[in-house]
């Protein structure tokens, strides 16, 4: 069965990554506007510097700028310009990437 809310992708990859057994596995809720998002990453493997200047622009935006990317796509091109960014619909490769190091970003209310 697909997975297609915000709430949905949480709950498998919490279901999925042991995130209480683990101080180095890290899942961080945040704001953008008035959308939910959490980030998901192992502690060490994701540059402080590029975390926080990535976090410092999202954190200022507004319900209304949020509203200019209705699609994943649109938010990856206009607030993600300066890492690189996948579309990932599945939670299992969402996964798989969180453990070999990547950082995984869910965003509602997109659907990858």
């Amino acid at each position: 069965m697909p997975i297609n809310t915000y709430e949905e992708f949480v709950y498998t990859l919490r279901t999925m990554l042991p995130l209480d057994e683990t101080f180095d596995l890290i899942e961080r809720p945040l704001l953008f506007g008035d959308q939910r998002a959490a980030i998901y990453y192992l502690s060490g493997m994701l540059k402080d510097e590029i975390l926080q200047e990535m976090l410092s622009d999202l954190l200022r935006e507004t319900p209304e700028t949020m509203k200019q990317c209705p699609e994943a796509g649109d938010f990856i091109r206009k607030k993600l310009s300066y890492v690189t960014a996948n579309l990932e619909k599945n939670p299992h490769n969402m996964a798989h990437a969180i453990l070999s190091g990547q950082t995984v970003m869910l965003v509602e209310p997109y659907n990858e």
